[in-house]
This record gives C-alpha cells, sequence and structure tokens, in this order.
C-alpha cells in the first residue's frame, strides 16, 4: 500500500542484501532501504531492518519479522517489530503509528494474495 516501487541491490535475495524502496504519498517518508537480516524458509520468516533513506524518525532502528504459518487452506502472516521510541514522542503513540501501518501492509498483502489466488 506505501509502496510505489522496490528494487534489490543484488541479483540473489541473500542474507545482508539491500532493497530500494520508493515509497507512495502519503507515508511519511518518500525512500528507504531495507536490509535482509534472517531468511528461514524451513521456518517461514523474514527479518529485515530499515537502514537509510529519508524515512521518519519516528520509524528508527525499525526491524521487522514476517512469518507465516499454514492454517489449513489458509497462510496467516504476522510481522511483529522493535522499533525506537522518538524523543518528541512516547510508547503508546509510536505503536499506535507502528500498528497502523503494519496493519494496513498486511491488508494489502491480502487483497494481493486473494487476487492471485482466484
Amino acid at each position: 500500500m506505501f509502496i510505489r516501487s522496490s528494487s534489490s541491490r543484488s541479483s540473489l535475495n541473500t542474507l545482508g542484501s539491500f532493497r530500494n524502496i520508493i515509497h507512495s504519498t502519503g507515508f511519511p517518508a518518500t525512500t528507504s532501504i531495507e536490509r535482509l537480516d534472517v531468511l528461514n524458509d524451513e521456518l517461514h520468516v523474514m527479518v529485515f531492518s530499515l537502514v537509510g533513506g529519508d524515512r521518519s524518525h519516528r520509524l528508527a532502528n525499525y526491524q521487522g519479522t514476517i512469518s507465516l504459518l499454514r492454517a489449513g487452506r489458509r497462510t496467516i502472516v504476522t510481522e511483529t517489530y522493535k522499533v525506537d521510541v522518538p524523543k518528541d514522542s512516547n510508547e503508546e503513540d509510536t505503536r499506535y503509528f507502528v500498528d497502523t501501518m503494519v496493519g494496513l501492509d498486511l491488508k494489502s498483502l491480502a487483497r494481493i494474495a486473494e487476487r492471485i489466488i482466484v
């Protein structure tokens, strides 16, 4: 929902590889750079960190963990995260902001997946 385009800096998606992201209008940044920290195909887990770009200070030191869990014929996708609380904010506001962003991203992913499956 918030990504206009993305491109990998490497042809291989290996640990430590980077992805450049151009965000859509309305996101509190125009560009971000993500680093792939963990990719475990067996456990269906991916961990990434925001390491650059002009991202909002509200997402400083963001690290997200995306997990897939099979539930019958469906797959459940979750994202947990760690992020620093900015000095001009508090934990509650930061959690609300990031929970909203993650929730919107997961809903967007669900819509895309449902169109592919149908």
